[in-house]
């Protein structure tokens, strides 16, 4: 009897601890998709030639992302989302590719992976396993605010 109650036990524990790594590694994309949405932009299903290369170029390096862009609405001004499997991956693709570094630059100029990652979030930049790339420097303040507060 103590044998069966130890293996559902276990088998209780694996579970929970299965679900907790997934919540814990999920992306954040959905609660920046909406977070836009409800500021006025759209999904841009337009840009797919600049997906594309960007993709290219990361899956080269053994990164496997999804690109989302969004564009306020009447307007030119845009966002690029380019979302990592996981927040390790975002934090070594900015760490290995200067590609990306120059991207963010402005917003972390720090050395320490770890540290420019959390600066990253903290200026706006990132959120979980996303990260955000202004596509307009006349609304960087307002998509900067966006993210944080997603």
């Amino acid at each position: 009897m103590k044998n069966n109650v130890s293996k559902v036990l276990a088998v209780a524990l694996t579970v929970l601890l299965a679900a907790a790594l997934l919540v814990s590694c999920s992306s954040k994309y959905k609660t920046l998709e909406n977070a836009f949405v409800k500021a006025g932009y759209a999904v841009n299903e337009d840009f797919t030639a600049l997906a594309d290369s960007i993709k290219s170029k990361l899956e080269k390096e053994e990164y496997a992302v999804e690109m989302h862009m969004l564009t306020k609405t009447g307007s030119i001004t845009s966002v690029l989302i380019i979302e990592f499997r996981t927040t390790k991956e975002l934090v070594d693709a900015y760490r290995d590719n200067e590609n990306i570094r120059d991207l963010v630059r402005a917003a972390a100029e720090d050395e320490d992976v770890q540290k420019a990652y959390a600066k990253l979030v903290e200026k706006g930049f990132a959120k979980g396993n996303c990260l955000v790339v202004p596509l307009s420097i006349f609304y960087i303040d307002e998509i900067t605010e966006i993210v944080k507060n997603a």
